[in-house]
């Protein structure tokens, strides 16, 4: 009988402790960049991002690389040989990660920083959050959106030739389904 009572309490204990780990699966994302080069409005994404969300941890983390980007509404693929391999990282850990995205409430609005490395150099950006709720057919997700301005100093190293009038936007979109 005593080994019944500890079985079930290691049972019982590691499950808690299973449950009590918060798993997710990116299910979409998008990262859209958009800046004002030479007087035109230039908008490029890309939607095969490497993103890691860990709610251990609290981290948010997506990779983003303009050789494999698309300029929206360009038709033509763009060649090869004239892009710039600009690769950019997202990320930060941030301690309100689980409940934000487990929360029952419909809509989650408010700012927070984000680390930003272009190329090995780091900057800090304040970026603005939106993490909404989305019912779905088992369980639900969530929609994670964040926006915020970079300084295009880093990107400008590698386009010399290109004169960007004002900061680099930048949107990030991540579709989740929350386990747990």
């Amino acid at each position: 009988m005593r080994r019944l009572i500890v079985f079930t309490a290691f049972v019982l204990t590691m499950a808690s402790s299973a449950f009590s780990q918060s798993n997710y699966m990116i299910l979409s994302n998008r990262v859209l960049i958009s800046a004002v080069v030479n007087n035109d409005t230039l908008i490029i994404e890309n939607l095969k991002n490497e993103v890691r969300l860990n709610g251990s941890i609290g981290l948010i983390e997506v990779k983003y690389d303009n050789v494999t980007s698309r300029i929206v509404g360009d038709n033509n693929p763009r060649n090869p040989n004239e892009r710039a391999d600009i690769k950019v990282k997202f990320w930060n850990e941030y301690s309100w990660l689980d409940d934000r995205l487990k929360t029952s409430d419909n809509s989650s609005d408010f700012n927070d920083e984000l680390l930003v490395d272009i190329n090995g150099t780091e900057q800090t950006v304040n970026a603005h959050f939106i993490i909404s709720r989305i019912r779905g057919y088992q369980g639900f997700m969530s929609m994670i959106e964040i926006t915020g301005k970079l300084s295009p100093e880093s990107i400008q190293e590698e386009f010399t030739d290109l004169m960007f009038r004002n900061n680099v936007g930048f949107k990030i979109i991540l579709k989740v389904k929350v386990y747990n």
